[in-house]
């Protein structure tokens, strides 16, 4: 591979071309971290096929909002896991504390954080500190305010449903309150979590679907529970492609990997339903329509 063609060569090329197109500040070009192609511009995933969608910071970016939602309930989970698999990613890449965010109506769907589960799911509970609002309104406001502190690392929010405080205007502050200030080139990074309620229209730099996705084996362990596992839909991303990704999280390797296609067997077809023709239409009796 020649060295214009090298990963770290490319990466300081669209940096530049975002540096002329001001969508980078001045300073960030080459990157700021020589042994890191995405510096402190963006967390990676992991994944090259789901970072080069993801802009030229190869990840989602720093002093931004990015929202996680999921129409279904029960999805609850799968929204916060995966929330919780990038902050673990991020938390190794940046100093200080978690600010999570939460109603009273994300707690009484979805329920409240459990310091032994995150720890197995890589997370340090110790960098945590969580903040209970009875209303929308008041938990944009600590949104807000947790965003502007430079003792935090991320802050995340809770808000289900599409309350009327939780508008275009609302992430407009939030994602300038996110955005880098003078010199400082990261800025905050913003995780609004969404289950239940419409599409809206928001400030977010990204939007990512989530659902659960079946998990695989390991170890040989065919009877066992696979690693947590994720249906992403990136149907909103400022400056890249779109796409749908199966991705499996190690929490001890802390990183994501693809889901290779399902190879399992297909069941049988019942034999208490009708038997479908050959000319596509469905009869009572397999027996049905012959002579």
């Amino acid at each position: 591979m020649s060295a214009l063609a090298t990963p770290d060569r490319l990466a300081d090329l669209r940096r530049a071309v975002a540096v002329l197109e001001g969508r980078l500040p001045t300073g960030m070009a080459p990157s700021a971290r020589g042994d890191d192609p995405t510096g402190d511009l963006a967390l990676p995933l992991g994944l090259a096929a789901l970072d080069g969608r993801l802009g030229p910071a190869g990840g989602l970016a720093f002093g931004a909002l990015h929202e996680i939602v999921s129409d279904d309930g029960r999805d609850a989970a799968a929204v916060a896991g995966f929330a919780s698999a990038l902050l673990v990613r991020l938390l190794d890449r940046r100093d200080g504390r978690l600010v999570w965010i939460s109603t009273a109506e994300a707690r009484r769907e979805s329920g409240a954080l459990h310091a032994p589960g995150l720890r197995l799911f890589g997370l340090d509970p110790g960098r945590l500190v969580e903040v209970t609002a009875e209303r929308p309104e008041e938990a944009l406001w600590a949104f807000e305010e947790a965003l502007g502190c430079r003792g935090t690392a991320a802050v995340v929010a809770e808000i289900p449903g599409r309350p009327a405080a939780l508008d275009l205007t609302a992430t407009r502050r939030l994602a300038l309150r996110a955005a880098p200030l003078g010199t400082r080139a990261d800025g905050g990074f913003g995780l609004l979590l969404r289950v239940g309620g419409p599409a809206q229209t928001t400030a977010a730099a990204t939007r990512w679907r989530v659902s659960a996705a079946p998990s695989r084996p390991f170890d040989g362990f065919s009877d066992g529970l696979g690693r947590p596992a994720f249906r992403l839909d990136l149907e909103k991303n400022r400056d890249g492609r779109l796409g749908r990704f199966d991705l499996e999280w190690d929490p001890h390797a802390r990183r994501f990997g693809a889901l290779p296609s399902h190879s399992g067997r297909v069941a049988a077809e019942p034999s208490d339903r009708p038997a479908a023709a050959a000319n596509g239409r469905l009869l009572a009796f397999p027996g049905a329509g012959r002579a």
